[in-house]
């Protein structure tokens, strides 16, 4: 079962900058105070350091998920399988390592991982609660640098919030930009906005 604490502990560090690592040992301490006997953070923490010792393999993990999360992914699990711990932890450290970087991408205005952001938010998953508000900031900020699947689903979260103007807009965007569904729902958007 992934472990929501965890991740939660992960993005405060984050947002707080003290996963810059320009101080690798305080940062590893800090997680340890963090972790106290959580088995899965002590994983976490284990492997943080092996990659924290070599600033390169850590940039490189990094850009394996920003270009091929599932390579980087098994990559992940196997080096903490290899380090002893079971399919379980690896499983859920390799997730919260994903949904991290994944947040700290979209922070820094990668625009897939603004997408990315905006189906957490959507659906409620990689440990936030689902919030259709949040979903069009993230949507919203992907979709203006034009990632066309980001342009469809912020004309869809629009329909949810019955904004039908809004949704008619970034709808026929995509359907212009040739997203597939996006005719359909710019259809749906006029009726409803017609009875609305």
């Amino acid at each position: 079962m992934f472990n929501h604490e965890i991740l939660d502990m992960l993005r405060t560090i984050h947002q707080t900058n003290e996963l810059a690592f320009s101080d690798s040992k305080q940062t590893i301490a800090m997680l340890k105070d963090l972790c106290m006997n959580n088995q899965k953070c002590n994983a976490i923490v284990r492997w943080l350091g092996i990659s924290l010792s070599d600033f390169d393999a850590f940039h490189k993990m990094e850009n394996d998920f920003k270009n091929n999360c599932e390579f980087a992914r098994r990559s992940l699990v196997n080096d903490l399988i290899g380090e002893g711990a079971s399919v379980d932890i690896a499983n859920d450290v390799a997730e919260c390592w994903e949904i991290l970087v994944i947040v700290k991408l979209a922070s820094s205005g990668n625009a897939q991982a603004q997408w990315n952001m905006g189906n957490f938010y959507i659906v409620g998953a990689g440990g936030v609660e689902k919030n259709l508000d949040m979903a069009v900031y993230w949507f919203e900020k992907s979709a203006r640098q034009g990632y066309g699947d980001a342009v469809f689903n912020l004309g869809q979260v629009y329909l949810m919030l019955d904004r039908y103007d809004d949704a008619l807009c970034w709808l026929e965007k995509a359907n212009k930009g040739g997203h597939p569904e996006a005719g359909e729902y710019v259809e749906m958007a006029r009726m409803l906005k017609t009875r609305g």
